[in-house]
């Protein structure tokens, strides 16, 4: 079964041999995907590397280490090899194709920008999920609970919508979204909503 749900991600460090009742949180950070055709997630900090998995475009990967190797130059582009997760997957990743995600370009100016029907990559039974944003400043849509191969359960969300500096937030949840390129994109990557048993970040929807 699949299940969607908002989760806060930190992690908990210690300090040499000191303890305290409350260590302090630590943010976990998050890159997106900007290559066209997808990053190769590799076994080591270089191309010669195994490939374990490609990672499509617009997909969100948290970030668990930067390498100590110099930078270096791959394809013309400049950049470090970064540790990574993606779903259950780690690995090493080039760092010239990501971006973070609160530099991503707020190509839109007012909630009108944000507004027609987006889509998900999940479908079961034939339907697909997706969000609806509506002009006048609300949202509709369908989310999968979850699935398998004897069925499937969604679920039904509506509300209001907000624009603030560029981005949208719906009413009920912590989510915001900006606009890049013909997707809507997760903006809110402390508070990322995931699927697939919290395995998968869900990175936005996409105009199809």
């Amino acid at each position: 079964m699949k299940y969607f749900f908002y989760s806060f991600t930190a992690i908990l460090i210690s300090i040499g041999c000191i303890t305290t009742k409350n260590p302090p949180l630590i943010e976990i950070e998050y890159r997106f995907i900007t290559a066209a055709k997808g990053l190769n997630l590799r076994s080591e900090p270089n191309v010669q590397s195994e490939a374990i998995i490609l990672i499509p475009a617009g997909k969100i990967v948290a970030v668990k280490e930067k390498s100590k190797q110099p930078s270096e130059l791959i394809n013309g582009i400049s950049g470090n090899w970064l540790k990574v997760k993606y779903t259950w997957h780690e690995g090493w990743i080039f760092d010239g194709y990501l971006s973070q995600i609160n530099s991503l370009s707020k190509n839109a100016n007012e909630l009108q920008d944000f507004s027609g029907i987006w889509y998900g990559d999940w479908v079961c039974n034939g339907k697909r999920s997706y969000i609806q944003i509506i002009a006048s400043g609300s949202y509709h849509g369908l989310l999968f609970d979850g699935g398998d191969d004897g069925g499937c359960t969604t679920s039904k969300i509506n509300g209001k919508v907000t624009f603030v500096d560029g981005m949208i937030c719906l009413s009920d949840s912590t989510v915001c979204f900006y606009r890049w390129e013909n997707k809507i994109v997760v903006a809110t990557p402390n508070t990322p909503l995931v699927e697939n048993f919290g395995n998968e970040i869900v990175s936005g929807f996409s105009k199809r």
